[in-house]
């Protein structure tokens, strides 16, 4: 999140939200890629809106969200959009979210209307600042585990070079 103050404007880089484009629209907001551009007049407002929806502060931290909406092919968390399937076929692309704590359906919705199908009483990790964080009693939540699994880190270092021999795989020393 982005807000960029002058004489006469403010400017708001925000992540996308379907629901965000009325609502800035609303404020008298004007889109001029890549910002949302305010008149000076309409700052108090905005920064309440922005301070509800997605937070307002220094440090960031990472805590775990359920998601509160589900529209239009995305999974949602305040102003935050988490996941979303751009086709019932598709797989689910994480957005915003560092990761899900449950694994999501190979497809979801209709051809017409996707939608993410949430696992019942997933979490996702999202990076929010902390006051918000604090705001949302989120503050003691336990990141999601996000890095990959070694899938050889089961086997021994003799184990792993003898199946390269049998393979005809050569192994030189670095």
């Amino acid at each position: 999140m982005n807000i960029i103050t002058t004489d006469n404007t403010v400017s708001v880089r925000a992540p996308f939200s379907p629901g965000l484009i009325s609502r800035f629209r609303g404020m008298g907001g004007k889109w001029q890629a890549p910002f949302w551009v305010f008149p000076k007049l309409s700052a108090q407002m905005l920064s309440e809106f922005i301070e509800d929806r997605f937070g307002i502060g220094e440090e960031d931290t990472e805590v775990m969200v359920p998601c509160e909406a589900e529209h239009d092919g995305q999974a949602c968390w305040k102003g935050y959009v988490l996941a979303e399937r751009r086709a019932r076929d598709y797989g689910v692309r994480l957005v915003q979210s560092l990761g899900c704590d449950k694994p999501f359906s190979a497809s979801g919705g209709s051809v017409k209307s996707p939608r993410v199908s949430v696992p019942d009483g997933a979490k996702f990790a999202l990076k929010i600042p902390r006051s918000f964080a604090e705001k949302h009693g989120l503050i003691s939540a336990v990141p999601v585990e996000t890095n990959p699994v070694n899938p050889l880190a089961g086997f021994s270092d003799p184990e792993l070079l003898s199946e390269c021999a049998r393979r005809g795989l050569i192994i030189t020393a670095a």
